[in-house]
Parts: structure tokens; C-alpha cells; sequence
């Protein structure tokens, strides 16, 4: 400045340094306003440039300078790492239950569906449905869930040998219980392994039909028994939005198929037909958007059965074998589609 003294000038410089550190603890009191908002603190930035230059210092003005300096990125520094902390806190891991831990689900599913016996028949069509599950955390992270679908449409029977017919109707559902065990990754992540047991049944309402070349339907009833072992996974994407995915192999453990013959011809009785190999496998991928009240959600997935030979079993006529056997040959199911529903 014109006309100042050594003095004046040493003055202003100290107070200039003076001044850099108020700059710098205003910068963290600005800073840690924007992080409590969950905003990034930018005005930092700002701060910094609004600091007065020190270019009539001595070496000890200097030094003052730059210890401001230092304090304000220091400032900087710790408020970065707050604000890093407040965001990934706003994670699964953190969402983890105290106590245990309650949520219902409920959803509506439009899936395709194939059934297929190699070389001898296949139905395929479109279904509708319904899905639900509820499920519990624990502190302990043990997950116990209970979940079921039911499916109802038309499917269109082909054979090789005995014709076709159109718009059969079909119903399928499934009733499962898991226990598992949720695991946190890098905080935002959980991944949870599951084992459990499940029944599938699928009734095909093909009684009383008659086929194009003039073969008689009968209704076929299946019954699945088996083990679901799998894991699921859900990563935060930031506040709002979950994705996560689910890969499951079905152990088959029993099936039992019943052929209601005296649909086709009054006084054959129902043929029973046990099957003990085959294996199954499940797979989706889920998109949730995180809301106050409740969750929605969006989930794509695949359900494959693949079903050995049954054994042989005679077909009687009221309860007299009449010289002929019957069996369940060797299948393949394929569903596909996508769910849409909430959690709460």
C-alpha cells in the first residue's frame, strides 16, 4: 500500500495471514453445512480463491500464510473424509436390523411358459400371476423367508402323434420356505445364501378335450418336492435405487405325476406315477426404487425344470390291470417373464 510504514505493512501482513484462517474455518463451517444437506461441499473450492494474497510478506508473514493454508486443507481434508463417511454410512450394512426385522412382499408376473417331452408332445403358452413373500432379518443376520406364486393361463397342446389342441387351460403354483445368512461387502452390498425346501404343482386342464385327429384328453396333475440352494445379492447404487440378483439351483428330491385317464374313458382309474431324478435352476434380476412408505420393484426371471423318466406303472380298469403300462416320459419346463410389484 502507498505511503504505509514497515509497521503498517508488517500489520497487514499478519493480519492477512490472520484473515487466511478465518477463510479456512469458514470454508469447514460452510463445508460441513453442505455435508449435513448430503451435498458435496464445492464451496471449499470457492473459499480457497476468496483468501487475500500475501504478496507483501516477510518470511515469518509467510509462514503464517502458509500454516492457514495448511490448516485450511487440513479443513478440507477431514471434511472430505466426513463426507465420504455420511455417504457410504447410507448403506445396506447400516441398514442392517438391530432387532429383527419384518417385510412383506406382493407383486403381479406375466411369464411365458414351455413343457416338452422330447420327440413326443409340447404344450407352450402365457401365463399371468401373483407373488408373495414374507421374510425376517435378525440382528444376527439370519434371514428366514416364506414366498409362493401362482400362474394361470392357456397353453396350445402338439404332438407328433396324436394331433394338437388350442387354449388349454393351465394353473401352476409354488410354496417355498429358506432359511440363510446375509454377508455385507465393501458395506454396499449384501450377499445372502439360502437353503430351504419347496413344492411345485401344475395342474393341465386337457380333460375332455378332443384333439385334431380325434385323440381324447385326460387332466394331468405334477407334483415337485425339492430343495432350493442359491444366494441373492443387493448393492446400493446411491440413495434411492437397489440392484441385486438371485442364481438358484433346485435339487430334485420326489415328483409324483397323475394322469386322470377316466376323463378319456369312464372306468380307467387315475394312473399314479412316481419320479426320483431331474434338477432344476432359477435365475433374476431385480431393480428397486427405495421410497418412504415402500419399495417398488422390477424383476425379469428364468425357472427351468428338467425331469427324468418316471417309472411304469399297469393302467387298470376298475382297479383290474388291463395289460398295458404306463409312464411319464422324460420333460423339460421353461418359464420366463418379468414381476412388478412392492415391498413394505
Amino acid at each position: 500500500m502507498r505511503g504505509t510504514t514497515e509497521e503498517s505493512r508488517e500489520k497487514l501482513g499478519i493480519n492477512s495471514a490472520r484473515r487466511t484462517v478465518v477463510y479456512a474455518e469458514q470454508a469447514q463451517k460452510v463445508a460441513t453445512k453442505q455435508i449435513a444437506k448430503h451435498e458435496s461441499p464445492i464451496i471449499i473450492a470457492i473459499a480457497i480463491k476468496l483468501s487475500p494474497p500475501h504478496n507483501h510478506q516477510k518470511r515469518g508473514e509467510k509462514n503464517m500464510g502458509e500454516n492457514g493454508k495448511v490448516k485450511m486443507m487440513i479443513g478440507l481434508l477431514i471434511a472430505g473424509l466426513l463426507h465420504g463417511g455420511l455417504v457410504w454410512a447410507n448403506t445396506l450394512q447400516d441398514e442392517a436390523p438391530e432387532k429383527s426385522k419384518k417385510t412383506f412382499e406382493l407383486g403381479t408376473e406375466a411369464s411365458w411358459i414351455k413343457y416338452e417331452e422330447p420327440d413326443v408332445m409340447e404344450e407352450e403358452g402365457v401365463m399371468g400371476g401373483l407373488n408373495a413373500s414374507l421374510s425376517e432379518r435378525w440382528a444376527n443376520h439370519v434371514v428366514v423367508q416364506a414366498d409362493g406364486h401362482i400362474n394361470w393361463g392357456s397353453v396350445d397342446y402338439d404332438s407328433n402323434g396324436t394331433g394338437s389342441i388350442d387354449n388349454i387351460s393351465d394353473f401352476l403354483g409354488e410354496a417355498r420356505v429358506s432359511a440363510g445368512y446375509d454377508f455385507y461387502v465393501l458395506e454396499a452390498s449384501r450377499v445372502t445364501p439360502y437353503v430351504g425346501f419347496g413344492y411345485r404343482y401344475l395342474l393341465d386342464e386337457i380333460g375332455g378335450e378332443t384333439s385334431s385327429t380325434g385323440a381324447l384328453g385326460y387332466d394331468r396333475e405334477s407334483n415337485y418336492f425339492y430343495v432350493p440352494i442359491g444366494f441373492e445379492t443387493q448393492t446400493a447404487i446411491n440413495d434411492s435405487w437397489r440392484l441385486g440378483f438371485t442364481l438358484e439351483y433346485d435339487l430334485f428330491i420326489s415328483g409324483k405325476q397323475k394322469s386322470h385317464l377316466e376323463d378319456a374313458i369312464a372306468g380307467l382309474d387315475t394312473l399314479e406315477n412316481d419320479q426320483d431324478e431331474g434338477w432344476g435352476a432359477r435365475g433374476s434380476i431385480r431393480l428397486t426404487k427405495v421410497s418412504d412408505r415402500f419399495d417398488f420393484f422390477l424383476e425379469p426371471f428364468v425357472r427351468y425344470w428338467n425331469i427324468a423318466q418316471s417309472d411304469t406303472k399297469s393302467i387298470t380298469y376298475s382297479g383290474t390291470p388291463i395289460g398295458v403300462v404306463g409312464y411319464e416320459p422324460k420333460n423339460n419346463s421353461t418359464q420366463g417373464g418379468v414381476k412388478l410389484g412392492m415391498q413394505f
